[in-house]
């Protein structure tokens, strides 16, 4: 056994035993290990795998592979994880160098010619080329979960997630595991007003988006930072689309144009999330390929849970809900908070496609915008939808619900045990499309909701006498309120 400086001094050694490394290359500061010699009759078919696998130059008798004895590791594909580190480029690397060191991978674990999505080029710092690799070999079957160390990456370019190694017609995907353990993936200087997403799942099409619907990710323990100059904003931190049970969970995003986009995924939880200095936090859209429409590509069952965002900037979305979620809607246990010179808007849902269920529990809001009309802490646009709202304490002078009846169809909401509610705080309701709604209040302490001061402008839904049902078919009659509440002031 013999002591080698770097990974690719290996195939030059004629040493064939085990062998431990110090670290990946000259610039980089990880990438060591321990390495075993594995003898085959022909190693011509054998590829080499960077920070994982290598032939020697003078032997075709065999080949060295690290000895794995835990979880995979990011840093094992050359890492520098400082912030002064250079491109690819400016390590004087060409592109013939680069394609040999990290875009040679061109076989999936079972031997069958294949290739990952990302492709290193010389703009990429090491930390980003690791970040590819890894998820190319994810993506290619050699393994399925990887793990961050509690470090700082700096990132380049857009590191695309594996689509499924197995297709949905085969059986279902084994969940990609993404560990960060506290890391920290920040753009790199060179890269700080570049538009980019810094992980993404880029699908083609609708015939690919439904294949890899059995994917599912289980994301857990990163931060991601981007830049931003006064109001300018330019990165995304996470795009996910098609997939089925996925978590993404105690992830933070800062100065970023958006924290986490995601389409075209059933029962996807968001918990203990943070957004900080992000115009739009949570954004669930259709999907974002080709030929994506609200019916082919809309979320399904979303749960969010411990979200907290803060912004104090120009505009502003917490959670931001596009073309409605199929089934159920929950977001609880959270605190949105937004001071704006512009318009502000703590919660948006727009059900242009029904959203069956939706559900708002235990939640602190404070919109504060240049006025209470531009001030939204609840915005939702009804579509045959039944809303329970509970538990909502609100610090700041804004429209704490605003409900647009927009669409044709019919739409009930419930607002409960609301305690805390600023004084100059008003609800919206506004009729257009064809479609009603119905208002519910009880134990809502604070307000009177058959107040007409308590409604913003000419918004007052009808108030009358109900019968034990309720309104029957389209009655004018919107509202009832079950005490106790009393009149503020």
């Amino acid at each position: 056994m013999a002591n080698y400086r770097y990974f690719w001094d290996l195939q030059n050694s004629q040493a064939y035993t085990n062998h431990t490394v110090k670290q990946f290359d000259a610039n980089t500061t990880t990438g060591g290990g321990m390495f075993k010699w594995v003898d085959v009759i022909d190693n011509t078919a054998i590829i080499n795998i960077p920070g994982i696998r290598i032939k020697p130059t003078s032997n075709i008798k065999g080949y060295w592979e690290r000895v794995i004895d835990g979880p995979w590791l990011v840093d094992w594909f050359g890492c520098n994880n400082s912030a002064s580190q250079l491109t690819l480029t400016g390590y004087g690397f060409t592109t013939l160098q680069i394609n040999t060191m990290f875009n040679s991978i061109n076989k999936d674990v079972d031997g069958n010619t294949a290739t990952g999505l990302n492709t290193v080029v010389g703009t990429d710092t090491y930390d980003t080329a690791a970040m590819k690799v890894a998820f190319n070999l994810m993506q290619l079957g050699y393994t399925t979960s990887i793990q961050f160390l509690s470090k700082d990456y700096y990132i380049t370019s857009t590191c695309n997630l594996p689509l499924n190694y197995y297709s949905a017609a085969l059986r279902p995907s084994n969940p990609y595991v993404i560990t960060g353990n506290g890391a920290q993936i920040t753009v790199h200087s060179s890269q700080n007003t570049a538009v980019f997403i810094l992980w993404d799942r880029p699908l083609t099409g609708v015939v690919q988006a439904n294949n890899q619907l059995n994917a599912k990710f289980i994301i857990d323990g990163l931060n991601f930072k981007g830049y931003s100059a006064l109001t300018n904003f330019y990165q995304t931190g996470i795009r996910l689309g098609a997939t089925t049970n996925s978590k993404i969970t105690n992830v933070s995003f800062a100065d970023l144009i958006r924290g986490v986009v995601f389409s075209y995924s059933y029962d996807i939880e968001l918990s203990n999330i943070v957004c900080n200095n992000v115009p739009t936090g949570l954004t669930s859209s259709i999907g974002f390929w080709t030929g994506a429409t609200a019916l082919n590509s809309r979320n399904k069952d979303v749960l969010i849970n411990k979200f907290r965002y803060s912004f104090n900037n120009s505009g502003g979305t917490g959670i931001e809900v596009t073309s409605g979620v199929e089934n159920s809607l929950a977001i609880k246990d959270s605190f949105i908070d937004i001071t704006s010179t512009t318009s502000t808007q703590g919660i948006f849902i727009d059900s242009a496609e029904p959203t069956r269920s939706i559900t708002i529990d235990t939640l602190t809001i404070n919109c504060t915008g240049p006025t209470l009309a531009t001030s939204k802490a609840i915005s939702i646009a009804t579509n045959n939808s039944n809303i329970q709202i509970n538990n909502i304490v609100n610090n700041s002078a804004s429209i704490l619900i605003s409900s647009i009846v927009q669409y044709a169809g019919a739409s009930n909401i419930t607002v409960r045990n609301i305690s805390r509610v600023n004084a100059s705080s008003t609800f919206e309701y506004t009729e257009s499309g064809g479609g009603y709604l119905q208002w519910l209040f009880e134990n809502s302490r604070g307000f009177n909701p058959t107040d007409l001061s308590e409604w913003e402008g000419a918004s007052v839904p009808a108030n009358a006498a109900w019968t034990a049902d309720g309104p029957a078919g389209l009655s004018t009659t919107r509202l009832r309120a079950s005490y106790p509440f009393y009149s503020r002031g």
